[in-house]
């Protein structure tokens, strides 16, 4: 995607931190003993040496109904970062039993469930190019046996190490419905709302690497345009706006409640954008690809990855990163 010209560009800033010494929650995730987790849209950690995680307590469920669907949506809309759904091909949801009511956040009412409280969800989804698992797993039937990871999200107060333990069980669940291969990307830039709110530290994907995923590298560096919530506008949501296409009035929905004018009568969809995102204060990120993982569900796939295995990386770039609208 080529940003538009009206946007002005971000600065560039590093971010910093020192290693914590003592297990208190960091603003960057430092090394892996930090597990990334989720509420009301803000991260939080939970720490590999804190309360243990108890698998007794939990199970994995698959949400493929039209009810389980509906709760996984509302999940990721009022907890994950990007607040968006993705083009779910199968959903699973992590049941805590005997959930301590007071921990978690006011749920919406579709999170209660006869086994217990839905509070951690995995979507596999179809991606947004069909090269995103065509190039990894060529010999797959891309959307059918090779999907992508689009949302993973547990809430703040499951235990730390519950990602291996969940994704293992989503794995089982998947190839039981024919799924092969399974693609996922780490965001590895900080993301901040235009009053400087931290919303995503950036990652390496260190829940992927934990489960044993294998490094293919980066997907290909490209301008983002930074909306001033933290979150970022795609260049398919822009497609869809500019075109009148299906989810265009969601696009422009979402853009009027960040503070985008209305149209003026008789202005087309591209004219109207391109008024729209400098009055909201968007503004541009040079991102330098996102971390690429993969994982083969089949055995059989051992010798049939079409990208070369890299090394895990280990820490989050000093790379740009956006502080606020110019």
């Amino acid at each position: 995607m080529t940003a538009p010209a009206f946007l002005a560009p971000a600065t560039t800033v590093t971010p910093t931190g020192a290693v914590p010494s003592t297990p208190a929650p960091p603003t960057l995730p430092p090394d892996d003993r930090w597990h990334q987790r989720w509420r009301n849209h803000h991260h939080t950690w939970q720490h590999r040496d804190g309360q243990p995680f108890d698998p007794d307590r939990f199970a994995v469920v698959e949400l493929d109904t039209r009810d389980g669907k509906h709760a996984a949506r509302h999940l990721i809309l009022d907890h994950h970062y990007a607040a968006s759904w993705p083009a779910a091909m199968h959903c699973f949801g992590l049941i805590d039993r005997t959930p301590q009511l007071d921990d978690y956040p006011d749920p919406h009412p579709s999170a209660n469930t006869r086994a217990g409280r839905l509070v951690g969800v995995a979507v596999l989804s179809v991606p947004q190019h069909v090269a995103v698992v065509a190039k990894p797993f060529p010999r797959l039937t891309p959307y059918r046996e090779a999907a992508d990871l689009g949302r993973f999200l547990l809430l703040d107060p499951v235990a730390a190490n519950a990602e291996s333990w969940f994704l293992a069980r989503v794995f089982r669940l998947a190839r039981q419905h024919g799924v092969r291969g399974v693609v996922a990307f780490a965001d590895p830039v900080p993301r901040r709302r235009a009053d400087g709110t931290l919303v995503l530290p950036g990652h390496v994907g260190w829940s992927y690497q934990g489960h044993n995923a294998v490094y293919l590298g980066r997907s290909t560096p490209s301008p983002q345009i930074l909306l001033p919530d933290g979150t970022s506008l795609p260049g398919r949501a822009i497609s869809k706006l500019a075109g009148s296409e299906p989810g265009a009035r969601g696009v422009a929905a979402r853009l009027r409640q960040l503070g985008a004018p209305d149209p003026d009568a008789g202005e087309t969809p591209a004219a109207w954008l391109a008024r729209a995102l400098p009055a909201i204060g968007a503004t541009i990120i040079r991102h330098p690809g996102k971390h690429k993982y993969a994982w083969r569900l089949d055995r059989s796939l051992t010798s049939q990855l079409g990208q070369p295995t890299l090394p895990y990386p280990k820490s989050i770039d000093p790379i740009t990163a956006v502080a606020g609208p110019r």
